[in-house]
């Protein structure tokens, strides 16, 4: 009976031990699996912290560097916005020249053509339908047969030999989208090329007895939260210093009044819209200054209205 006893209790205590190391273990590898899961969820959490810092770098346009000193270094993100200029060194192919009408005219900024024009050294563009071709001979044998000889739109103006047409953005589509592609060639700030439904163009043109040749235009979004009456606004370099960005700025102004309501270009103005836009003002306080002038009464009589004048002169020249 006692040989009995020892074997029941030998054979308990082996059980109890094997049930303990058996906890031990499971203890030990729920242990180390906590230790990996916190390990892994800190590696996320740096990794989205890391995340984090470069999104809000690259957000304020630079990347933190850091030199073998330890100091940091902000670095630009790109180079898209950098000018035609600086490209050449990176062998980015863009087109350098455009041959419009008579004119052939050097290319300021690059324009997302489609990827076969833009390798291009020269394009030609259709100064009526502003089609965009590769070669002389193609655009030769589109000019006999293009079947516009003015802008697709409605005449609105017409002094002589200058013509302003009104074009809709969503019923010429293609027509459009050319004349953003032409413009982002010489506006360094423009951004829409394809979306152009919400917009009305107006097309400034010279007249001669082969049609309507393209001169600059300016575009207005149809329905603006902020009255803008002008997004865009472009004249072809061939064009220019004859008086025809006043003339198109005159004209969105006029558009306005005509519409009673009072308008303002979009902002921010670019570096060449605010120089025109500026000359422009200008001018219109002088001519406003010398309408009234008899009825401005100051404490020295008309002096002040004359040297106000005088000043205007002075800043517009």
């Amino acid at each position: 009976m006692e040989e009995e006893r020892k074997q029941e209790n030998f054979q308990e205590r082996k059980i109890q031990s094997i049930q303990q190391e058996t906890a031990q273990r499971s203890a030990t590898t729920v242990g180390a699996n906590n230790e990996q899961t916190n390990t892994h969820n800190f590696s996320n959490e740096d990794t989205h912290q890391q995340a984090r810092r470069s999104t809000k770098s690259v957000k304020f346009g630079r990347n933190r560097k850091y030199s073998s000193s330890g100091r940091s270094i902000f670095a630009l993100p790109t180079k898209a916005f950098l000018p035609i200029a600086s490209r050449h060194t990176n062998n980015v192919s863009h087109i350098k020249k455009i041959q419009i009408g008579t004119y052939l005219i050097n290319v300021w900024f690059f324009s997302p053509y489609p990827e076969e024009y833009s390798r291009l050294e020269v394009l030609y563009i259709c100064e009526f339908c502003l089609k965009y071709m590769k070669g002389s001979f193609v655009a030769h044998r589109h000019k006999l047969k293009c079947p516009y000889k003015f802008p697709p739109g409605d005449e609105i103006y017409r002094d002589g030999y200058i013509s302003v047409f009104e074009v809709d953005g969503k019923k010429n589509k293609t027509y459009c989208q050319n004349l953003c592609l032409l413009a982002k060639m010489f506006l360094d700030h423009k951004t829409l090329y394809y979306d152009v439904e919400p917009f009305l163009f107006y097309i400034l043109t010279e007249t001669d007895k082969n049609g309507c040749h393209f001169v600059g235009y300016f575009s207005k979004e149809k329905k603006s939260a902020f009255n803008y009456n002008l997004s865009c606004i472009m004249a072809l370099p061939s064009c220019q210093r004859k008086g025809y960005g006043q003339f198109l700025i005159d004209f969105s102004y006029l558009l306005s009044r005509k519409e009673g309501k009072t308008g303002s270009p979009e902002k921010p103005l670019s570096d060449l819209g605010l120089i025109t836009y500026r000359k422009y003002w200008l001018r219109a306080i002088q001519k406003q200054l010398r309408c009234y002038s008899d009825k401005i009464t100051t404490l020295d009589g008309n002096s002040k209205s004359i040297y106000m004048l005088t000043s205007c002169n002075h800043l517009i020249e």
